[in-house]
């Protein structure tokens, strides 16, 4: 019944991604849907979702909330990858700056809701909230293998592959940082580094701009006294001063 409702359960192990109609490199991708999927990662994903259910079922926040969220995942998951991949390539540019958009309207007053002093988040009408960085990550995804494909009779060159990559990270980087949101700039950075790993690029080139990007991120926590005291207080969240103070979540978790 459950392989009815969700087709891709039923794909065989056997077939790979190599197998699929579209792949990194293609020049042209076909007007194909991403109909076949790896069944073990469908389950592991579902366990998971499940598990976590199990977790929160006690805690403060309503099951029936999550229970409603799960869903409504799922059911945007299966709407998702009906879209032929030829038009999320087509579209991924655009997506990706219309999200950008977001995290200039979270810096802009009586718009970002202000929290301790971070703003990440639109209020709209109505008390819903909206966090524009938790879209880019999504955006920049599609974006960043868009541009290795488009990319790949020049993936070796510094000018026409790295740098632009880089320099368009920056931007979302100068952006998420106003806010500050030093995790999300991580997850995109990380995602901007896989897929120019993952598409081939120049070895080389590859590893000095990791370590840069890696150097920057140490370099930020040095440099800012409270990153710095989360990150030993995840080193030692039992002490009475990190317990009490900024680890207090964790400990009490």
């Amino acid at each position: 019944m459950l392989e009815r409702m969700l087709p891709f359960l039923g794909r065989k192990r056997d077939k790979a991604a190599a197998d699929l109609p579209v792949r990194v490199g293609h020049r042209a991708p076909r007007n194909s849907r991403m109909l076949e999927y790896d069944q073990n990662l469908v389950w592991v994903t579902l366990l998971l979702l499940a598990y976590g259910l199990v977790m929160v079922y006690s805690a403060t926040i309503s099951f029936h909330d999550s229970l409603f969220s799960i869903a409504a995942a799922l059911l945007a998951s299966w709407i998702v990858v009906q879209i032929p991949m030829a038009e999320l390539q087509k579209w991924s540019m655009r997506f990706f700056f219309l999200s950008l958009i977001g995290l200039v309207l979270v810096l802009l007053p009586h718009i970002g809701k202000d929290v301790n002093g971070s703003k990440r988040w639109v209020v709209f009408p109505g008390g819903l909230n909206f966090q524009p960085s938790e879209l880019v990550k999504l955006t920049a995804l599609i974006y960043a293998a868009d541009f290795m494909v488009r990319k790949q009779e020049v993936k070796q060159s510094l000018l026409k592959t790295f740098l632009p990559m880089m320099a368009v990270m920056m931007i979302v980087g100068v952006l998420l940082l106003a806010e500050p949101d030093m995790g999300a700039f991580l997850v995109i950075a990380s995602i901007a580094l896989a897929i120019l790993f993952l598409g081939g690029a120049n070895g080389k080139l590859f590893s000095v701009f990791s370590v840069a990007v890696i150097g920057a991120f140490v370099l930020m926590i040095v440099l800012s006294p409270w990153r710095r005291d989360r990150i030993f207080a995840y080193l030692n969240p039992w002490s009475e001063s990190n317990a009490l103070g900024s680890a207090y979540q964790l400990s009490h978790a």
